[in-house]
């Protein structure tokens, strides 16, 4: 049971990032939407804002692009963040009508935060975030 609290808290990526931001100024944050981090495309870019914010170079012989787009050697599919890990579990109607109730509020507070601080433009730069806004009933 304790395990499965501590699981749902990581998820509420809300109390994480107001803790961040007492110690880190906005600007010094990069928050990339997690589909940014799953195909070769959007993984590079996301590589490339990371560097800038870093200050490291984007381009040249210190930079392996091959290597941000290869495959995980866990990689089932050729993707670049696949892990091979299959889920057998099926959730329940009762138990995900009762996440929705705990998470969705939380991802409001955090679509309202990121927002406030200019960490995103807008809701859309975070696909699984517009989302599950549009889903859940709060």
């Amino acid at each position: 049971m304790m395990e499965h609290k501590t699981d749902l808290w990581r998820s509420m990526y809300v109390d994480h990032l107001r803790r961040w931001l007492k110690v880190y100024a906005p600007h010094s944050l990069l928050v990339l939407p997690s589909e940014d981090l799953k195909a070769a495309t959007t993984f590079k870019r996301a590589m490339e804002r990371f560097a800038v914010l870093l200050g490291l170079p984007r381009a040249g012989p210190e930079v392996h692009a091959d290597l941000i787009t290869k495959a995980s050697p866990a990689s089932t599919d050729g993707g670049v963040h696949e892990n091979g890990r299959a889920y057998v579990g099926k959730i329940t109607s009762a138990l995900k009508e009762r996440l929705n109730g705990v998470l969705c509020p939380k991802n409001k507070e955090l679509s309202n935060l990121m927002l406030e601080r200019k960490l995103m433009r807008r809701l859309d730069d975070f696909p699984w975030l517009a989302t599950a806004l549009k889903r859940d009933v709060c």
